[in-house]
């Protein structure tokens, strides 16, 4: 079976009836996003799954920085809003309650520590998931964390999912429907020749220059256009401003 065609089965597994069949290269295309996304992801970068899943991104150096002068009215002694804490690690310690807790490599005098999920093991770069952060002696503490390579992983899947309910003519978000549009009007103006999912150089090359197009407009208004004939939902991204970013 062709490679393209495999991984299309792989991706969409159930779409034979969909309202809209989305074509080998932008199968394709969507896989090096993802893939693009993951990675980003677990370098504690800006995403659409972390903004998605609400995650504040916490680099420990910036925390560190952040917390310089101690708990302030910008940068509390206790937050409870879930984060994307990412960093060098210095050293790996066990705590008075028996958690192994990470600390970062951070300028001194501000340590960064972060619990680390059971059973995960040491690594010279960390990046976590974790619900809160207290400061405990000057040393901002993130606790309940999870593997990020983990949640990242769910929230790709669930964010397949989420293109093949638009791509079956199910409500979804703007986010959604303008992610699988952009990645259909690029596919549309790839080469056959374009790398992607696994030459991913060849295939950013190729991605960007479809940006620069002078004809860009007039294939993003042609790529609607087969969405609508197609009968799906439009409703979320005609409601935005049409991207292809």
């Amino acid at each position: 079976m062709n490679r393209l065609i495999a991984l299309l089965c792989a991706v969409f597994p159930a779409l034979s009836s969909a309202a809209y069949s989305p074509t080998a290269t932008e199968t394709a295309v969507f896989e090096a996003v993802l893939r693009d996304e993951l990675n980003t992801f677990l370098e504690g970068g800006e995403t659409v799954i972390g903004n998605r899943l609400g995650l504040a991104r916490a680099p420990a150096v910036a925390v560190a920085l952040a917390y310089a002068r101690g708990a302030s009215s910008p940068y509390p002694a206790s937050v409870d809003n879930a984060m994307l804490i990412s960093g060098a690690v210095a050293s790996i310690e066990r705590d008075a309650r028996g958690k192994h807790m990470a600390a970062f490599a951070t300028p001194h005098p501000v340590t960064v520590r972060a619990e680390l999920p059971p059973g995960m093991s040491a690594a010279a770069s960390l990046t976590l998931v974790c619900a809160r952060m207290r400061v405990v002696d000057r040393s901002p503490t993130f606790v309940d964390c999870q593997d990020a390579a983990v949640v990242g992983r769910q929230a790709v899947a669930a964010l397949k999912a989420d293109v093949a309910n638009f791509y079956a003519g199910k409500p979804t978000e703007a986010n959604v429907s303008r992610m699988a549009i952009n990645v259909a009007f690029y596919a549309s103006q790839l080469p056959a020749n374009h790398g992607c999912p696994d030459e991913v150089a060849q295939c950013r090359q190729h991605i960007e220059a479809a940006i620069a197009s002078p004809s860009r407009a007039q294939a993003l208004r042609a790529t609607v256009r087969r969405f609508q004939d197609a009968g799906v939902d439009m409703s979320p991204y005609e409601g935005g401003a049409p991207s292809a970013d």
